[in-house]
């Protein structure tokens, strides 16, 4: 009766724990895939895309933001990459992030600024930004495209307008996989064949 009631506790333990630790360290990543027409020294388009990560679901701050990997293309430069060690995100004024199981939005408001910059000194610049003054309620999207060694050389700019402060869904979450249960029991299993092992080497 012993064994029994030991082997019922380590698989009951196993099923419940395990899901916990995992639900408590959860990141969620968000496919990005953005773009827009150039205004300054280049053609066609900027397109932005890579990866944004968060630490919770729901309405967000700065510090929520915890990685980023955003890779920008253009006429003059390609694969030019700002991430946590060259780069900084922020918000101002009511601007907002929101996250869901499916979908990342960027929501701006009058005199908003929501921003992902380069921290290299100048004339190197690379940006992601969306913007609103207080008299113009409209949203701009605006990309800088230039990690310049000299400033002669070109500044790849591109603006796009949002005619209202809507939310913009800028990315999309990437799936996690999900241990099958199938898995879950068996570590279970596993963990209850050492501790059987173990109690009847003692009793020997």
């Amino acid at each position: 009766m012993k064994h029994l009631i030991t082997n019922i506790v380590i698989i009951t333990s196993s099923l419940t724990v395990l899901p916990n630790i995992a639900l408590s360290t959860e990141l969620f990543t968000y496919d990005i895939n953005r773009s827009q027409p150039c205004t300054r020294d280049c053609v066609g388009n900027i397109n932005v895309t890579g990866t944004v990560t968060v630490n919770a679901l729901g309405s967000l701050e700065t510090e929520n933001v915890v990685n980023w990997n955003l890779v920008f293309n253009s006429t003059n430069f390609s694969d030019t990459v700002i991430n946590p060690d060259n780069s900084f995100f922020h918000l101002t004024n009511s601007a907002s992030v929101e996250a869901n199981d499916t979908e990342l939005n960027f929501i701006g408001a009058s005199g908003s600024l929501l921003v992902f910059s380069d921290t290299v000194p100048a004339p190197f610049g690379v940006v992601w930004q969306f913007s609103s003054s207080v008299s113009n309620p409209s949203l701009r999207e605006s990309f800088l495209n230039a990690p310049r060694l000299f400033s002669s050389e070109p500044s790849d700019r591109a603006d796009g307008n949002i005619p209202e402060l809507t939310p913009i869904t800028v990315g999309t979450r990437i799936a996690k996989a999900v241990p099958e249960p199938s898995s879950i029991i068996g570590l279970g299993l596993l963990a209850t064949f050492g501790i059987r092992t173990k109690f009847k080497s003692k009793k020997k």
